[in-house]
């Protein structure tokens, strides 16, 4: 029993080595709220699922690279650096921890 068959794997593969192996054994796959698991399920959900992570992928990039663009960082926090908020309350940008850089600096320099 699984939530979704995206939930055994999401590597099309994966999907259908796992599916020969229970059905050998004689277990049956089966989604909550859809039902049993059959080849078709296998086949499709196995090659939309590797699509759905490639896409996701590829809007995550998108939207790190839109806050790039627009001053904000696209990633965590760095040693040497607080997160800066500005008069709207809006977070992103990045200042300089002046305690911090000191400890990078000396690190840069010796």
């Amino acid at each position: 029993m699984a939530e979704a068959l995206d939930r055994l794997s999401r590597d099309q593969e994966d999907i259908a080595r796992l599916f020969k192996m229970f059905r050998f054994a004689g277990i049956g796959l089966s989604r909550v709220g859809e039902g049993p698991i059959d080849e078709l399920d296998v086949g499709l959900k196995g090659t939309m699922n590797p699509r759905f992570l490639t896409d996701l992928a590829n809007k995550t990039r998108r939207g790190l690279r839109g806050r790039i663009e627009q001053g904000s960082s696209g990633g965590g926090l760095c040693y040497g650096y607080d997160v800066r908020i500005d008069a709207d309350g809006e977070v992103g940008g990045r200042i300089v921890n002046e305690a911090q850089a000191d400890v990078v600096r000396r690190i840069l320099t010796e």
